[in-house]
């Protein structure tokens, strides 16, 4: 498991990229809070159309494969995922609000929203956000492509008095004494964020 805190010059750079960049556009996203003048929660859970299920959008998600065994970064690759983020429809008069689909919006789909709670409606933010919390999930085929045994992946990103932590979590699909799944995890984010220089 990953615990990291970033401060100062990295805090600015990740917000920057995670509100207006496309650095965690093609994660999931399972759940968002964010603390201004009242507290937002969005479930970040799609919901399903009266009669039909929701339509879905594929997407490509650039992944560093990771070997099992060695934990080590083998190569980069394009790997997609099918039926893991929602179209942006604006027309939600026939989706049946109680029912959840089974999938879950991408940060691309979200991030609109949650600059529009920060900044306000007129786009001119009166003060910083006093918390916010973003728990991130790597879409199902993309985390088998990291760890075949892996049943998910989550990226938790926690802004609070000036100070970002990052932790992850992993489940297996089947039971193991082992820690391989969270071990290739682990090695993929610390790559990720490596490469942004966020360490």
């Amino acid at each position: 498991m990953i615990f990291k805190s970033l401060k100062d010059a990295q805090v600015k750079q990740l917000m920057r990229q995670l509100l207006k960049g496309d650095a965690f556009d093609n994660f999931l996203v399972r759940g968002v809070e964010v603390k201004t003048f009242t507290t937002f929660s969005i479930s970040g859970a799609t919901k399903k159309r009266s009669g039909q299920p929701a339509t879905l959008r594929s997407f490509a998600m650039p992944t560093t494969i990771v070997s099992e065994t060695s934990g080590r970064a083998q190569s980069s690759s394009f790997v997609p995922s099918r039926g893991s983020t929602t179209n942006a429809d604006n027309d939600d008069s026939d989706y049946d609000f109680d029912q959840h689909d089974g999938a879950y919006c991408a940060w691309s789909a979200l991030r609109p929203y949650v600059l529009k709670i920060i900044t306000g409606l007129d786009g001119e933010q009166a003060s910083r956000p006093g918390y916010i919390k973003i728990v991130f999930a790597m879409p199902d085929e993309n985390a088998r492509a990291i760890h075949k045994n892996s049943a998910a992946l989550f990226l938790n990103l926690v802004y609070e008095h000036d100070v970002i932590t990052l932790s992850t979590g992993s489940s297996q699909r089947s039971f193991s004494l082992d820690k391989s799944v969270g071990g290739a995890w682990d090695n993929y984010v610390e790559e990720f964020l490596k490469t942004r220089g966020w360490t």
